[in-house]
């Protein structure tokens, strides 16, 4: 049996720290990054705010879960453009998806009250509509097998509930 010498294991250190030392600059880069993601952005239509106390109250609650979910969504939208380009399996790009989708059917009140009596830009709401088509068509396409086939009906079965209370509610309201 032979021994390690005391500077062999004083080099190993040292490149593992060098390596430890690598990884953490490039999880505080990612950490950089994710957070310029949820950097405030100005509200649209936050001008509007009707004039009645309760009015006041009910609208800062909505504009504030809004932005919550624009911030989400941006997030989500970044993963799932991330799973695409690195390969990753269509369960997990279906996942993303179906949270993406889950978030707009959970806070639908909240989107169709912004967007019908707090502001009149519709740019959000026409941005979800196009992209859970475009969404629709690119799972579609996929081969799956049948479990991922299960997951895929499930997602378009959220996403088009999404899409016919966006199309009915604030896209021609």
């Amino acid at each position: 049996m032979q021994l390690r010498s005391a500077s062999s294991t004083l080099r190993r250190d040292s490149r593992n720290m060098a390596e430890f030392n690598e990884r953490k600059k490039y999880q505080e880069e990612q950490q950089r990054i994710e957070d310029s993601i949820y950097e405030d952005e100005p509200n649209e239509g936050c001008d509007d705010i009707h004039v009645g106390d309760d009015d006041i109250v009910t609208n800062e609650i909505v504009i504030k879960k809004m932005k919550y979910i624009r911030n989400r969504t941006r997030h989500l939208l970044y993963l799932n453009e991330f799973q695409k380009k690195n390969n990753h399996s269509f369960t997990q790009k279906v996942k993303t998806i179906m949270e993406i989708y889950q978030l707009f059917r959970y806070n639908t009140e909240f989107i169709v009250e912004y967007y019908t009596n707090i502001t009149q830009n519709k740019k959000f709401p026409e941005m979800i509509y196009q992209k859970g088509l475009h969404l629709c068509i690119e799972m579609f396409n996929a081969k799956r097998t049948r479990q991922e086939n299960k997951l895929y009906l499930k997602c378009k079965e959220d996403i088009h509930w999404v899409l016919y209370l966006l199309n009915t509610h604030v896209l021609h309201h």
